[in-house]
């Protein structure tokens, strides 16, 4: 063992028990006080450790969870995942779908309300703008769109391109729905009430992934 050493275990030695003469040594009144210290130190302790366990098993659970998706994972789609996760080692694919659908559901449900503010973070300019035109004609004509989701299958992803950090997923959405127009009488003069509708989209999402923005960008929109 060098000198350096011998003197840095000194140190440590003296400080500790510099620490335990501070708590248990002395006999001057203040024990109540030192031992109420001691334990508000030792439950904090407690808690620390509890914190670092539940850390470490949120880390396991992720790591199963990415080896569980990996095997399900299609052939062809296994080396474009590969490469998204090498630019962020965060994305899967199973948290990708589920995030997704719930942007579907809320794009298709504003969109026929006709509030357009609310999907501004969702779009790109360019879709965003072919919604707004869509909104405004159905405004001028005096007529209101009403659309309910009632059931959606698991999205199905079709295609995965990434060039540099920019990665485009192109998703299926398969849902069925109710949807009617209303005129400013309030009468359905397109669709029913009863009737359900079983849709077909194509939605291409796109992100930087190197962007601190979590958010995946809806910038191209078709039925199929």
């Amino acid at each position: 063992m060098t000198d350096f050493e011998l003197l840095f275990f000194a140190a440590v030695a003296v400080f500790f028990g510099y620490k335990l003469w501070s708590v248990l040594g002395k006999t001057n009144g203040e024990e109540s006080s030192r031992a109420t210290e001691a334990a508000i130190f030792a439950e904090k302790q407690k808690i620390a450790i509890a914190a670092r366990e539940d850390a470490k098993e949120k880390i396991l659970d992720f790591a199963k969870e990415a080896e569980a998706e990996e095997e399900d994972l299609p052939e062809d789609l296994r080396g474009d995942v590969a490469s998204i996760q090498s630019i962020d080692s965060s994305f899967t694919l199973a948290k990708f779908s589920e995030g997704a659908a719930r942007v579907f559901e809320k794009v298709v449900e504003e969109f026929s309300a006709g509030k357009l503010k609310m999907l501004k973070g969702f779009l790109s300019s360019d879709v965003y703008g072919g919604f707004e035109e869509v909104v405004e004609e159905r405004k001028n004509q005096g007529v209101k769109l009403h659309t309910t989701i009632i059931s959606m299958e698991e999205p199905e992803i079709m295609d995965i391109e990434l060039r540099g950090n920019i990665c485009q997923i192109m998703v299926k959405f398969v849902s069925e729905q109710i949807n009617f127009i209303k005129n400013k009488a309030g009468e359905i003069i397109d669709g029913s009430k009863s009737h359900i509708e079983h849709v077909t989209d194509v939605w291409t999402f796109e992100r930087n992934l190197k962007s601190k923005e979590p958010s995946w960008i809806i910038v191209g929109t078709q039925e199929a």
